[in-house]
Order: structure tokens, then sequence, then C-alpha cells
């Protein structure tokens, strides 16, 4: 059996934690943008307390444990919550009031069987092997090429965690543990070598996957018309060399428009830049609408867009594709109670 300091290891995962603590605070303050990070922030701090309980079992005996399970519960939860909201799933107000709910039924099962180990752990590894797998989950779902490859690997960190977990719980359905107020076991020795290894590694892969995720939307920024939401000129120029590639080096078939505004100079005189600008963010969404995938479409600038329809594999002439555009984008729109054609 491996014998080890339950002490000096809760030392060491709550110096672990403290730097989690920092680490995700100075990351809230330099960066506005993502979501979920003051959850992460939370669920450090409130892992630090559950840890720090650890230390003052002389003083409050059973409640130790009661503290520590509930902290812990809590902290992945806010995890959790961190990921709903860093991939924007739901409404984060719509959740306040289950979290709180949560929480306080996290406290009662914990107190309620602060003093029955194997009934304890039936639970509390149960609810922890839910989370881990709705975390690892939400990090994964929907997203593609490299973000995809750094959420598997944060994902990976927490699939470790559910396996100590798992192992845990079954000793617990088969009552190896008893009634027992700390069972001595290998098992609970595991959990605490794992939590060593998993905190590094999930906050190596959050700061990588946050870092990508800020990274890529500078790079979007940098290509992207700010008004209307459309490629911008420098995207528009690598996707006519890209277009230019195709035709070259396969069958490729398709239309370019430039487009403009009749007139767009009279609009911005009589009825204002801002009138102008509505009318400009209507012809991007129009135009949006018009593509397909292969399409491309981006503001040229001004009142100026380019589009370019793929019709290598649909039996479309150019004639058709111009009067499908011209119905789309012509028919009249209300824009500050004005009707614009």
């Amino acid at each position: 059996m491996i014998k080890i300091d339950y002490l000096t290891l809760s030392t060491v995962i709550g110096v672990q934690s403290i730097i989690s603590l920092l680490i995700l605070f100075v990351l809230m303050k330099t960066n506005t943008v993502e979501k979920g990070i003051s959850m992460w922030l939370y669920s450090s701090l409130i892992s630090i307390i559950g840890f720090l309980s650890l230390f003052f079992k002389p003083l409050i005996h059973e409640y130790t444990t009661f503290i520590n399970n509930t902290c812990a519960l809590t902290s992945i939860l806010l995890i959790l919550e961190g990921i709903l909201q860093f991939r924007d799933v739901g409404q984060k107000g719509r959740r306040k009031y289950f979290l709180i709910m949560v929480i306080a039924f996290f406290a009662t099962i914990s107190f309620l069987n602060k003093s029955h180990a194997g009934t304890r752990y039936m639970y509390y590894d149960m609810l922890m092997i839910l989370m881990y797998l709705s975390i690892a989950y939400y990090i994964t779902k929907g997203v593609i090429g490299t973000e995809r490859k750094l959420s598997f690997l944060y994902a990976g960190s927490f699939s470790i965690m559910g396996l100590g977990f798992s192992y845990r719980w079954l000793l617990a359905i088969t009552g190896t543990f008893g009634d027992l107020v700390v069972p001595n076991h290998p098992s609970t020795t595991i959990l605490f070598l794992l939590t060593v290894i998993w905190l590094p590694l999930y906050l190596f892969s959050l700061l990588l996957l946050i870092n990508y995720r800020s990274q890529h939307r500078l790079l979007e920024l940098s290509v992207t018309d700010p008004l209307t939401g459309l490629n911008n000129r420098r995207k528009l120029e690598n996707g006519i060399q890209e277009l230019i590639h195709r035709l070259k080096t396969d069958n490729s078939k398709y239309i370019l428009y430039l487009i403009d505004i009749n007139g767009f100079k009279n609009v911005n005189d009589v009825y204002g830049h801002v009138f102008g600008d509505h009318l400009l963010i209507e012809l991007g969404r129009r135009i949006t609408q018009c593509t397909r995938k292969g399409d491309f479409c981006a503001r040229y600038g001004g009142d100026e867009f380019i589009v370019t329809f793929d019709i290598s594999n649909v039996d479309l002439n150019v004639q058709d594709a111009m009067l499908r555009l011209h119905r789309d984008l012509e028919s009249p729109c209300i824009i500050e109670e004005q009707e614009v054609s």
C-alpha cells in the first residue's frame, strides 16, 4: 500500500490552487472578451478554502469532510459553468438560481453523510463523474481544427480524474469502505496524486485554449469589415488569389460580380451617414443570404461589394445568377421608417 502524508499533499494542491488563482486573476483583468474566466477564478478560490479546512481538522472535527467535499463539488460545478459561458451555451442569467440550488444540494449531501464514508463516496463520486463527463462533452462540442485538439487536451485532464473517481465509486457501491470516517485505502491516495497531476494540466490546457481563441479573434478582426461583418479588402485579395489558383488547377467555374449602390453619396448627404451605414449593413446581410458554401463575398470599399458564385457543380448560367442576385438585393427595405429601394 502506498503511504502518504495527506496534509503535505494537501499543501501542494493548495499552493497549486493559489498559483492558478493568481494566474486566472491576471487573465481576467487582461482579457475582458472571453467569457467564463471569472467562474474559473471563483472555482480556484473555493478549492483553496476546501483544502485549508484539512488543516483545521482538530478544531472542526467531522465538519472538515463536510467543508472539503462541498467546496470540491462546488469548484467543479463552477468550472462547468465557466465552460458553458466560454462555449456560449444557454443563458447564464437563467442558470444563476439553478446553480445556487445545486450547491445547496451538494452541501446537504455532504453534511448528511459526513460520518459515513461509504455512503458519502457513493453520492460524492457519482456527482463528480457526471460533472467531469459534462465538462468533457461541452468543451469539445461543435469545435473544429486546432481548437478541437486543444479542447481534447483539456477534456483529457478531466477524463483522467473521472477514471480515478470511477474506481473509488465502484469500491463504494461494493461496500469496501463501510462506515469509516477516513478510509485507509489506496484509492484515496491515487485521487490525491491525480489531483496534483490534473491541476497544472488543467491550467495549461485552459491557457492554451484562451490564447488560441484570442489570437483567432484578432485574426478574424483583421480580415473582417467592422460595419457589415463581411470579409474586408485584405481578405478579398487572398480570396481572389485562391480562386485564381483553383481555376488553374481544376475545372472550377465562378461568376464574379462587383456591386455598388446607385446614388449612395446622395443618400449620405440627404439622410446622414448613420442612415447610410444601416443601408450598407442591410445590403451586406442580403449578400450573405445569397451566398452558399463555396461562394465568397467581401466589402471592397465604400459602397462597393464583390461576390463570387461557385457554379462548378450547379446548373446555373451567368444570366440566371444575375437575375437571382438582382431579385434578392433590390427588393425594398425599411430603414429608420424610410422605404429604400
